[in-house]
């Protein structure tokens, strides 16, 4: 095992460079806290971006007065709407959090569950729309155009079998923490092959974000 090549102690802190990489390590002497003192205005910036999700409740969703989904079990002690082919639903909103990368890119997905077991003996194909619209503070709300993907279920999936679909990135160049997200999503016809003929549970519908600060400088500015 390689071993360490540089050890730094401060107080009660080590910073360590070996085969893992740096590591800070406060526990030296007597475990305790990791404090970072910025300085006014000042906030932890990542060179390299990570991804965490902004998540828009399927459950808490408003349902149109046609083309609904039903609202049943879903585990033995829990419920899900059900989407057939044309249900669609409308999400509640949601805020551009305060350590996104602003202007970069948010990538629509969702994860379904299909009802009951796919033993066709082939492949089968569910399909889904969503429109996403946003504004930023004092500004009129606009539209993407629909996005729409499609994906494979393969023969053989039983039951339950929980699903992800990338279904394309959300174009935010121009927008700011604390911008409003909302998004309608719904259920299509296959284009790719013979339609999984079963209801499909949308369990949630969600926006990977970059991130490139641990929150904001200030309460409503980056």
């Amino acid at each position: 095992m390689a071993q360490l090549q540089s050890t730094t102690v401060t107080g009660n802190i080590a910073v360590s460079e070996n085969y893992l990489g740096s590591v800070i390590k406060t526990d030296t002497t007597t475990p305790t806290d990791f404090r970072l003192i910025t300085g006014a205005a000042k906030t932890l910036v990542l060179d390299t971006v990570i991804y965490e999700d902004l998540q828009f409740p399927i459950a808490s969703g408003k349902v149109p007065a046609a083309n609904y989904p039903t609202w049943e079990t879903f585990t033995p002690n829990t419920m899900g709407y059900a989407f057939s082919v044309d249900d669609y639903i409308d999400l509640q909103g949601g805020e551009l959090p305060h350590c996104w990368k602003q202007g970069t890119n948010g990538d629509v997905h969702l994860h379904f569950t299909i009802k009951t077991a796919q033993t066709t003996g082939a492949n089968r194909y569910a399909k889904f729309s969503v429109w996403v619209a946003y504004a930023d503070s004092d500004e009129v709300w606009v539209e993407q155009s629909v996005m729409s993907a499609e994906k494979t279920i393969p023969t053989a999936s039983g039951a339950l079998t929980n699903f992800y679909l990338d279904i394309g990135d959300a174009t935010l160049a121009n927008y700011l923490i604390g911008g409003q997200i909302k998004m309608r999503v719904k259920r299509i016809a296959a284009t790719g092959g013979t339609e999984y003929a079963d209801d499909v549970y949308i369990t949630q519908v969600g926006m990977h974000l970059q991130n490139d600060t641990m929150g904001s400088r200030s309460e409503t500015t980056k």
